[in-house]
């Protein structure tokens, strides 16, 4: 590396010309690399979900999800397998392991691995589903309200209103969330069945049968083909209701209307829904393809939303409910203007204690290497987001020093007498390799940074990358350029004219360096003393490290507020989702809360990803999300102490754990305890006692168990010999009991390109009442007498488990808490 100096000045027109244009391109590429917010971090997980409803949560565990849990074991890039079962529904998150390259080629092994045990699931389990897309993050999310047009016809506008939202181009894919799902029910009560003496599984084949949408084949002539469409699929309410159904020769027939009503109603229960500020939305998730912008696509979405919101009828608003790019900006942006006062503190800096020549030629490679560093960035693809540009901040200052000795060393060997042309060369020489080493020895400090198999690693990789690109560029650029400025611009001591200030600074400096030699002297006349006293004091610092507060992550400058809510488990999701509403307008109160700008809520779900690190909690009927804006960071931390106040006494059956938006790539400040077993009842129990551990930490708060509160299940017990005598299965009175109280599907009402189910079920009178059961009407299915439940079963009132988790196929309960922010 000796003669690098050398090389430069030679060539200096060459070297000069390769700098400007990296140094343009760096400035091109700051404007056109795509921004973020956060680093990239690749969500490695998979979502499987089968629902069997009303099945409990122990059967779920044994039938659904053991058998796709061990499916899933054998794909042997899995890394982690966790799965939820609870009642009527299995949960199961794979992980694949962080080294593994094609991710879509995993995912593929999971639907095959799925589809080969899906022939082993009870009969009555739904078609598993599996979301690949559990990464997406909505960079905009929209609110569809209206207090004219009931939700069923938002429902309509809002498949129009997604249509133009994907002629923004860069769209990847935008979801409709909290849209109010539609039924036909039928329902015919108890006392109805046994006085026409059929089963509701003969009206509901009757209706099938009737309710069809199948081609009666073509007329081939000579010239033409003439296809034939019978009719038979339900165009209206109507239609339903004058549908005869046959009783059998006997009894005949008899209009449907008649014995049932028909209605086209929201689904009973709910799904999932949404609010805006208190009151009922259709939420729009709209998310970006990876090569974008975020700032430019932004840009283009936002013209087209005016577009869409001057279009829509009056009385019908779309608000913004989330807006990544304003945090974008900030995070964007902010860091380059402290890069732009860090570059001119480092400069006054320089200036000041080297002088204006020789500051201003250090000075002149921190701009350099920075956008070099950008032209890098550019080349290689590495966007503008937090990490990158607060890492080149932090590099500032490690980058002028090979500037500074450069400098420094050119101008002392000029007042020792050496020329400026034999200057550039010793220089160089003499520097080339300590200041490469120290070079070297500040990015391997990086380097663990950036070879870490984990995800913390993947968001923080790019401390490493932009340490290695500035340091490297900051040694090349001083060695090749900075001798050159020197020769240049740089005179002796004794030709460069100083004044007031500089001779004031000289004489400091000459103070300062003659008591430090008197202090060095000391030290090294007592050595043995001095170097026992620093081992002494590294001993102690050492140990004080365990009293300084520990953080990996900062927190998060976003003014959100983010709320968890929970009922306990077996909550139904009406009562849920009354909850979440009476729960968003407590928190939209203006007076009570000036501060807060607008609350998105979600009741059953949470939400779509908004922020890549924040993954949405799995969907639950007891469970609930809010994000709460603010007007800055103050309100947001004095929100979240008024909040855990007035929520837990104005709703004190419903647990909400409340906090802010964090860095990284999960919540640093939740800590976790798990107990692993394959006994259940030493799993609670254990649980038990971690829980009140935590509780007697002072400062903790938000503690809980994900297995939840146990919950009650009605078991009915068969007498089989008395429902041999009457000629009654277990199957007979299983499939009148789900047919009666959770209904039957049969079929789908079809208007224009909505398909809206059709289920066969009792009046709500019959079916919310726990007292009915015994006289639910059980029809044989060989034939004979219809006969109540009570004569062949008792039902009784059993706990059960609320939730239960597992990790890789062994019952993992998980106790959480987290300290007082």
């Amino acid at each position: 590396m000796k003669g690098l100096s050398e090389f430069g000045f030679r060539l200096r027109p060459a070297v000069f010309l390769v700098l400007v244009l990296a140094m343009l391109y760096g400035a091109f590429s700051y404007f056109t690399l795509p921004a973020r917010e956060d680093p990239q971090i690749t969500v490695r997980e998979a979502v499987v979900s089968t629902a069997y409803p009303g099945m409990d949560a122990e059967r779920v565990e044994r039938l659904i999800t053991t058998p796709i849990a061990e499916a899933l074991k054998s794909i042997p890039e899995h890394d982690e397998i966790r799965a939820t079962s609870m009642e009527g529904q299995s949960i199961i998150h794979i992980e694949a392991k962080f080294a593994a390259g094609d991710l879509p080629q995993v995912w593929d092994e999971v639907r095959d691995k799925v589809a080969e045990v899906r022939p082993l699931l009870p009969e009555g389990a739904r078609e598993p589903r599996i979301n690949d897309d559990f990464g997406d993050v909505a960079v905009i999310t929209l609110a569809l309200q209206s207090s004219d047009f009931d939700m069923f016809e938002l429902g309509d506008l809002a498949e129009h209103v997604r249509n133009q939202l994907y002629t923004v181009p860069g769209t990847r894919k935008v979801d409709i969330l909290g849209r109010p799902q539609e039924r036909v029910y039928i329902e015919i009560s108890n006392a109805v069945q046994a006085e026409l003496g059929v089963p509701l599984s003969v009206v509901a084949n009757q209706l099938r049968m009737q309710n069809i949408v199948r081609p009666g084949g073509a007329i081939e002539t000579d010239s033409l083909s003439i296809a034939i469409e019978p009719s038979g699929s339900f165009d209206s309410i109507e239609e339903i209701e004058n549908l005869y159904i046959e009783l059998g020769p006997q009894a005949g027939s008899v209009r449907l209307g008649d014995y049932a009503e028909v209605t086209r109603t929201v689904a009973d229960p709910p799904g999932n829904s949404a609010y805006f500020n208190g009151e009922p939305a259709i939420v729009f998730a709209i998310s970006m393809l990876e090569s974008e912008s975020v700032l430019n696509y932004a840009e283009r979405a936002s013209a087209e939303i005016e577009d869409i919101r001057g279009s829509l009828p009056a009385g019908v608003t779309l608000e913004t409910m989330t807006y990544q790019a304003n945090q974008v900006e900030d995070a964007v942006y902010g860091v380059s203007l402290n890069v732009v006062q860090t570059l001119a503190i480092v400069l006054g800096v320089v200036i000041l204690f080297l002088g204006l020549r020789t500051g201003l030629i250090v000075g002149s490679i921190v701009p350099a290497v920075v956008l070099v560093t950008l032209a890098v960035m550019g080349i290689y693809g590495i966007k503008l987001e937090r990490m990158s540009l607060a890492t080149i901040v932090i590099a500032l200052g490690l980058l002028v020093d090979n500037g500074i000795v450069i400098a420094e060393d050119f101008k002392t060997r000029l007042s020792e007498g050496v020329s400026k042309r034999d200057a550039i060369g010793e220089t160089g020489d003499e520097l080339a390799l300590p200041l490469l080493a120290s070079s070297i020895t500040t990015i391997l400090v990086f380097l663990p940074l950036m070879l870490a198999q984990h995800t913390s690693g993947e968001y923080t990789r790019n401390i490493s990358i932009i340490i290695l690109i500035t340091l490297s560029a900051s040694w090349l650029i001083a060695m090749t350029v900075t001798p050159t400025l020197c020769y240049w611009f740089v005179k002796p001591d004794a030709e460069e004219e100083k004044g007031r200030v500089g001779r004031k600074v000289d004489e400091l400096f000459e103070a300062a360096n003659t008591r430090y030699e008197a202090i060095l002297r000391r030290l090294l006349a007592h050595r043995k003393r001095f170097l026992l006293a620093m081992l002494a004091l590294f001993v102690v610092s050492g140990a004080s490290i365990g009293l300084v507060q520990q953080q990996f992550f900062p927190s998060s400058d976003r003014s959100q507020i983010l709320i968890y809510a929970d009922m306990p488990v077996g909550t139904s999701s009406a009562a849920m989702d009354e909850r979440i509403a009476q729960v968003s307008r407590y928190i939209n109160d203006e007076e009570r809360y000036p501060d807060f700008e607008g609350v998105a809520s979600y009741s059953g779900f949470g939400g779509p990803r908004f922020v890549l690190s924040l993954a949405p909690t799995d969907p639950a009927p007891n469970r609930g999300f809010f994000v709460v804006n603010t007007t800055g960071t103050d309100a947001r931390d004095q929100g979240i102490e008024s909040l855990r106040t007035d929520l837990s006494a104005a709703f004190p059956d419903t647990r909400m754990r409340i906090s802010g938006m964090f860095l990284g790539p999960s919540d640093p400040n939740i800590l976790q305890v798990q107990v692993r077993g394959p006994d259940a009842e030493i799993l609670q129990e254990t649980g038990g006692k971690l829980a009140a551990v935590f509780r007697e930490v002072d400062g903790t708060i938000d503690v809980f168990s994900d297995w939840e509160n146990e919950t009650m299940q009605m078991r009915i017990d068969v007498d089989q010999a008395a429902a041999r005598a009457a000629g009654v299965s277990s199957s007979d009175i299983a499939g009148s009991l789900a047919t009666y109280f959770s209904g039957q599907p049969v079929g789908e009402y079809r208007e224009g390109d909505d398909l809206v189910p059709i289920v066969l079920r009792a009046p709500g009178d019959e079916r919310t009442d726990p007292g009915r059961v015994e006289g639910v009407t059980i029809f044989p299915s060989g034939g004979g007498a219809p006969i109540p439940l009570g004569q062949v079963a008792t039902p009784e009132i059993v706990p059960q488990p609320g939730w239960i988790q597992t990790e890789d196929l062994i019952q993992t309960l998980t106790i959480e808490g987290r300290p007082t922010e």
